[in-house]
């Protein structure tokens, strides 16, 4: 399948292509083995800013001149790059249900960011494509189907999963779980007592949040606990 990036046309209008590359480098180094080497990455962001110079900009139906079918379709792209890069397209285009389906990929990258893309989108609707991805087999998706879930008014099911990962063997999950229960404020506030005990963990970036977080819960509550 060709790449719908293969077409540039002018320059960007707005702050969306911005936002686009700056997912893409992300998505370049969520990829990457985290003992290779920055350099490569440096190397990717290089390559979007000469990309930036010649796409095209979104409309309220396109996006880089291309529909959401478009983008949709190129979910199917054997270049794992061109998949993310579809992903985040339909969260431009806030294509809620192109994004849900999405959730079911082969690929858990694609899943993942099918997920922090609806909670960003931020629109309630039909929720069991999000609660199925509460039970992924990865635990990266679990987390941001969680976050999701807290963005659209049920922390009930996102909370505690996130308290649960808490406890995960994986240092970098455990990290990612701190964080997102640091990003949805006053809705951490049920699961005090596991981000207590992650005060005690063995990585200090997660005790670092959790410390943090835990005086932020603490002043928000008078403490009353």
């Amino acid at each position: 399948m060709r790449s719908v990036l293969g077409n540039p046309r002018r320059l960007p209008g707005d702050l969306a292509w911005c936002q686009f590359i700056s997912y893409l480098g992300d998505s370049y180094v969520f990829r990457l083995d985290r003992s290779l080497s920055i350099s490569l990455a440096i190397c990717f962001f290089s390559l979007a800013i000469l990309m930036w110079f010649e796409s095209a900009h979104a409309s309220d139906q396109t996006f880089l001149g291309h529909s959401t079918a478009d983008w949709a379709g190129q979910l199917s792209a054997d270049n794992p790059l061109d998949r993310d890069a579809a992903v985040k397209a339909l969260g431009v285009l806030r294509a809620v249900r192109e994004l849900q389906v999405a959730l079911a990929h082969d690929d858990p990258v694609i899943r993942y960011w099918a997920a922090v893309e609806l909670g960003h989108i931020g629109q309630s609707g039909e929720m069991s494509a999000l609660t199925t991805a509460l039970g992924d087999d990865v635990p990266y998706v679990r987390i941001a189907a969680a976050e999701a879930m807290c963005r659209l008014g049920q922390p009930a099911l996102g909370v505690p999963v996130l308290a649960t990962l808490l406890e995960h063997p994986l240092n970098t999950v455990r990290l990612a779980a701190i964080s997102s229960l640091e990003s949805i404020g006053s809705q951490a506030i049920a699961v005090r007592d596991a981000i207590d005990r992650a005060t005690g963990d063995s990585d200090r970036y997660v005790v670092r949040i959790a410390t943090r977080l835990g005086q932020r819960l603490a002043a928000a509550n008078g403490d009353g606990r």
